[in-house]
């Protein structure tokens, strides 16, 4: 079982982490570097 939470760039990505960790919490960061609303985020992720 994966705790982290596991950011990656693009749906893709996503859906490959999903298919071997499908427990694992994902975030997408679109590519674009992570937004202030991001980082929020990730900041209070528990």
């Amino acid at each position: 079982m994966i705790k982290e939470l596991i950011v990656v760039e693009g749906k893709n990505d996503a859906e490959v982490v999903r298919r071997a960790f499908p427990q694992a919490d994902i975030m997408i960061t679109h590519g674009w570097g992570v937004s202030q609303s991001q980082i929020l985020a990730l900041q209070t992720a528990n």
